[in-house]
């Protein structure tokens, strides 16, 4: 079982840990993290939700987890990264993007969101299969594009806030 920590609407502590399923099914308010891996070639990469995935299974997405109870959003983001990716990295290595909340039904989060370049090519990740099936690199612009578009592989194809973060990431970037 997954514990978080449970917060109020404005991001304050309750003082509660709450199994993860639990929190969801009462919708209440927890941190997550986001973590947008950058190469050299201003590509992001994409990871493939695995079919056997309960929420957008065979979607392609961008690093995510919840923040497990006890642990800082940088320990959330840097665990993440090593389950799913096997990537190396160090909590100087991220750079804080920003917060974003989403009252959803029946999941209320508050994103932790980074930026986390790399040079690693996609043949040195070694992917956690149980969650993921296959990564690929997107060039910044054609992403801008291709969310736009609401394309249905994307977990988050015609969501504003992804295309205003995508467009705050390429500005960064180049």
């Amino acid at each position: 079982m997954e514990y978080i920590d449970i917060y109020n609407e404005n991001n304050e502590p309750m003082n509660i840990k709450m199994e993860r399923e639990e929190a969801h099914t009462k919708g209440m308010w927890h941190r997550e993290i986001l973590v947008v891996v950058v190469n050299e070639k201003n590509e992001v990469l994409l990871q493939k939700r695995s079919y056997k995935r309960r929420y957008l299974p065979g979607k392609w997405a961008l690093c995510a987890g919840h923040v497990q109870a006890g642990e800082t959003e940088k320990q959330a983001a840097i665990r993440e990264l090593v389950e799913e990716l096997d990537m190396k990295i160090y909590q100087k290595d991220l750079e804080f993007i920003e917060t974003y909340k989403k009252n959803g039904r029946a999941n209320r989060k508050i994103s932790y969101v980074y930026l986390a370049r790399t040079n690693m090519k996609l043949e040195e990740y070694r992917i956690q299969e149980d969650e993921l099936t296959d990564l690929k690199y997107v060039h910044i612009d054609k992403l801008i594009k291709i969310t736009e578009d609401d394309d249905e592989t994307l977990a988050f194809g015609g969501d504003q806030y992804h295309l205003d973060l995508f467009e705050k990431i390429k500005n960064n970037i180049i």
